[in-house]
């Protein structure tokens, strides 16, 4: 092996190393919200819905339209890598983002509950619980 390749391989073990135990994982949900429940922490409740005009995409909306009149909504368009085709996989956050005013457009259809994520880290100062 040649002395550049060895460097590289040694430095991408290193840092795998060091940014292993800071590494934050997503945990399975372990009983389900039903995929009707609005969710998010901002000034509205948002849903998820499949619209019959955008198929094999999921909308995250605020809850009811009506509430914001004729404000018009920033739009958020969400692409989850890994050839994954699941618009409900990081429902949580997405509903999230919705709840504060927010339009996204996920690709993928509603999925499975039972793949959705979240993250269940400890709250500790200055982050929210």
């Amino acid at each position: 092996m040649n002395m550049n390749r060895w460097v590289l391989s040694s430095t991408i073990a290193l840092v795998g190393v060091i940014v292993s135990p800071f590494e934050c994982q997503a945990q399975r949900v372990a009983e389900p919200v039903p995929q009707t429940a609005a969710l998010g922490s901002g000034p509205y409740k948002a849903i998820m819905e499949a619209d019959p005009g955008l198929n094999g995409f999921t909308v995250y909306r605020p809850q009811p339209l009506a509430a914001l009149g004729a404000q018009k909504l920033p739009i958020v368009t969400w692409a989850e890598g890994g050839c994954i085709n699941n618009g409900s996989r990081f429902r949580w956050f997405l509903s999230e983002i919705a709840s504060h005013g927010y339009l996204v457009v996920a690709i993928g259809p509603i999925g499975s509950p039972k793949e959705e994520v979240w993250n269940s880290l400890p709250a500790r100062p200055g982050r929210h619980a």
